[in-house]
This record gives structure tokens, sequence and C-alpha cells, in this order.
């Protein structure tokens, strides 16, 4: 599941990310990441970054990862994702 604020959206291939459910703008239409599996290993899911910006991704170490637009990351829980500069989602179990 991701936790961003009032929403939490289940990580499953296809899942749509949209604009309300990573800012504060209430754009229900418009999608900013789909959840995909891993061509050469479907048991592994990543989350595709179509927002147009570059997302902040902090594992449960500390280390901190950019993904930028068109990139992915795996769907793991702890990892900590800011879409914005006001909001930031982590994956949960």
């Amino acid at each position: 599941m991701l936790k961003t604020g009032k929403y939490l959206t289940p990580m499953v291939p296809e899942q749509k990310i949209y604009q309300c459910q990573v800012s504060f703008e209430n754009d229900y239409n418009k999608v900013v990441g789909e959840v995909i599996r891993n061509s050469k290993d479907p048991n592994k899911w990543g989350i595709r970054n179509l927002s147009g910006q570059q997302w902040t991704v902090t594992t449960s170490t500390g280390e901190v990862r950019n993904v930028d637009n068109g990139g992915v990351m795996p769907v793991i829980p702890g990892l900590k994702i800011r879409f914005t500069k006001e909001v930031t989602g982590e994956l949960i179990k």
C-alpha cells in the first residue's frame, strides 16, 4: 500500500496513482504514476513516474535516490517517496 495523506492506494499491477493523491491539487484525472511488473521477473513490481517531475525516494537505511520522469522505483515497504515539496508518501505492508 502507498500511504499519502488521507489516501491508501493498493500497489497492484496497472494501479494508477493520481495527482490528487500526491499533492494538494484536486486533479482526479491526471495520472502521475502507475504500478508495473518487471518484464524479466513478474513477481517484482515497480512504480513508473509519469508526473513530469522528479521524485525523491528514501530507503529505510536513509539512502536517497532520484526517480526521473519515466523512471521506475521498486515497490518495497519502507520506502518514502517525496512527490512534491508538500507531500511525501510511504510504502507500507
